[in-house]
């Protein structure tokens, strides 16, 4: 199991966020592997690593891919 990733503002780093690189403002949409590890990954860059390469507030949680909205 991947260990814990806090974003800047100390949150954990969870299953579906979606995350901006802190000094390079690359997207990064987050995901389980088969073994449960977190990975970060973009395809469209060619991106895809485990999240545990990423130092504690390295990363900024922008919104989360798994949480819907209806509008009224």
């Amino acid at each position: 199991m991947t260990p814990k990733v806090l974003d800047i503002n100390g949150k954990a780093i969870a299953v579906g966020d979606v995350c901006k690189v802190v000094a390079t403002s690359e997207m990064l949409l987050v995901i389980k592997d088969s073994k449960d590890n977190l990975v970060a990954i973009n395809p469209l860059i060619g991106l895809q690593d485990y999240l545990d390469v990423y130092p504690n507030e390295e990363l900024e949680v922008v919104g989360n891919a798994l949480v819907s909205y209806e509008e009224a």
